[in-house]
């Protein structure tokens, strides 16, 4: 038997996990955008 408050636990860390991910994708074509940008003005 798994302890509730374990199983609580790692349910959380797996929603930070693919919350973070989701992060990392938004601010690297946030980047890229702003990368395209600044060569587009020189």
């Amino acid at each position: 038997m798994v302890d509730p408050r374990y199983a609580e636990v790692w349910i959380s860390s797996i929603i930070l996990l693919i919350s973070g991910k989701e992060l990392i994708l938004l601010t690297s074509d946030y980047l890229f955008k702003v990368f395209l940008f600044l060569q587009f003005i020189n």
